[in-house]
């Protein structure tokens, strides 16, 4: 069958609030290649969307996969298996010492549960409220508890209004891309007592190294401050890694960017590089407050999922995938900057670190940002577009990729960039751009 027969079960079939891409369908992958139903062969710069660190088709996770499925052992609910336990002791080798982990399937529901230690140990140890704080613009998942603590105030409108205040507030993101002027830490302080919270209710400050909106990162600096005044109030601090943690920004985690140690790390994503797996990692102490029992998840800790993240820890450390995303990084940063360099007019940002980059068009020109994500889709590399403010395409390859590869990818954004100018007949607009950059 060829890609439309497959988009018109699609249409038919699943509702269409789950389609937010492009109309392609993949039938195989490779690499850091994906090939569609009418065998059209795509650079892939989303991952499919930061999972696939170890790039698709990895012979060491397949085989992996395969060696457990021929035990016969594919699931276990609540009773231990083989690859959990080496798992969890692989995974210790990765965060502080004396911390814990904990086996979810899918950021979400980690995040959630990060915030049920969170307020556990504010229930227990605090004697508070429980408020988390987290940023504007940012994003922490999808069910009712990780919606509502998100900044991104489009998603929320299901969620009534006295359960985002009971669960969450939101805070000027230090280095939003579209404010004049950088916040910092007194307008974190200021912006709290303004919305009347007293700072002895407050659990946690939950984080995003960068922010999945725009590739945006935390500064250093306001980070330092906030993890002293984090520690003066025995507040905790969540680091939502589901994105920016497994190598993807050119360190292990997101944070070491942050000159910080989180109370409590969040993995996801690029945890397996191909199944669904998730991960909270926390002190002792705080896992301790927590009953016996209280974080059972049907399909948590499974060993076909536990196999595929242990091969996928030991091919990225065996080749030095987190080193080649930092040298890629730097690779991409250029040549992105070029593009932007070239049209100052239309792409007003580029952003990020390591391989997890951003572009982000001009404001005035949003409404051809799906456009752009299409032409670049048709023309042959894989994009994430959306994004804060509607302007921001994704750059976010598979760890693998190589000089080549970025350099392709590159090639064909700006190739598209160029003619969606010259089709709207854009010219030279840096007078307009002036007042946004």
């Amino acid at each position: 069958m060829k890609t439309q027969d497959y988009i018109k079960m699609l249409t038919e079939f699943e509702p269409a609030a789950i389609r937010f891409l492009p109309n392609i369908v993949w039938a195989s992958a490779d690499g850091y290649y994906v090939t569609d139903t009418d065998g059209k062969k795509r650079v892939d710069f989303c991952s499919g969307a930061m999972i696939a660190n170890s790039g698709h088709n990895n012979k060491a996770i397949i085989n992996a996969i395969k060696k457990q499925l021929d035990t016969g052992v594919y699931t276990t609910y609540l009773f231990p298996n083989i690859p959990r336990c080496e798992l969890l002791s692989l995974f210790s080798t990765l965060i502080p010492p004396n911390y814990l982990t904990a086996l979810f399937n899918t950021g979400a529901e980690a995040v959630e549960s990060a915030v049920k230690i969170a307020r556990v140990y504010a229930y227990k140890v605090l004697k508070n409220k429980g408020t988390v704080i987290s940023f504007n613009n940012s994003y922490h998942g999808r069910l009712i508890g990780s919606t509502a603590i998100s900044g991104t105030e489009s998603i929320k409108y299901w969620i009534p209004m006295p359960v985002q205040e009971a669960l969450s507030i939101q805070v000027p993101f230090p280095s939003c891309p579209y404010e004049s002027k950088p916040h910092n830490f007194n307008d974190f302080l200021n912006s709290i007592h303004e919305k009347n919270i007293d700072v002895k209710d407050i659990a946690a400050v939950i984080i995003e190294p960068y922010q999945g909106s725009s590739c945006a990162f935390l500064p250093r600096d306001f980070s330092e401050e906030l993890r002293q005044w984090c520690d003066r109030h025995k507040i905790l601090i969540i680091s939502d890694e589901v994105q920016s943690g497994m190598g993807r920004t050119g360190k292990l985690w997101g944070y070491e960017h942050l000159g910080i140690t989180p109370d409590l790390i969040v993995a996801g994503k690029g945890l397996s590089a191909c199944l669904p797996i998730s991960a909270v990692s926390a002190r002792k102490d705080l896992f301790d407050l927590c009953e016996p029992g209280n974080f059972n998840s049907t399909h948590s800790g499974n060993p076909i999922c536990s196999s595929a993240a242990i091969a996928n820890i030991h091919y990225m450390l065996d080749h030095k995938l987190v080193e080649n995303a930092e040298k890629m990084g730097i690779l991409l940063n250029e040549s992105l900057m070029k593009i932007k360099n070239k049209y100052p007019w239309f792409i007003g940002h580029v952003l990020g670190k390591g391989l997890a980059y951003a572009i982000l068009i001009d404001i005035n020109y949003k409404h051809l940002l799906k456009a752009l994500l299409d032409r670049c889709i048709k023309n042959g590399v894989l994009l994430i577009g959306g994004g804060f403010a509607g302007t921001t395409i994704k750059i976010v390859p598979p760890l693998i990729i190589d000089a080549t590869g970025i350099k392709k990818g590159c090639e064909i954004i700006e190739k598209s960039v160029q003619e969606i100018i010259e089709e709207n007949n854009l010219g030279d607009k840096s007078h307009v751009s002036e007042k946004n950059l």
